[in-house]
């Protein structure tokens, strides 16, 4: 997707981190959230309970991509 990315003059530094915190949301969204699953395998407690748990960071990554989309400027202020 990178070169999808650049084609639409798109940063690079700015593309990886929106796509790392998207997948992010994805690994934590049920009903293939598979970091859930992993949660809820190695700590023997229901996936529902885990999943109810995680909603706070599901909201604060949403927010973040958001931001990251909204703002790119803030990623890559260091250039």
């Amino acid at each position: 997707m990178l070169p999808l990315a650049q084609g639409i003059g798109m940063d690079e530094i700015h593309f990886c981190i929106f796509m790392v915190t998207s997948l992010g949301v994805g690994f934590i969204t049920p009903p293939v959230g598979i970091n859930l699953f992993a949660a809820a395998a190695i700590s023997d407690e229901p996936f529902l309970r885990i999943a109810v748990k995680a909603f706070p960071s599901f909201i604060a990554l949403i927010l973040a991509i958001v931001v990251i989309a909204a703002f790119p400027q803030l990623v890559i202020w260091f250039r």
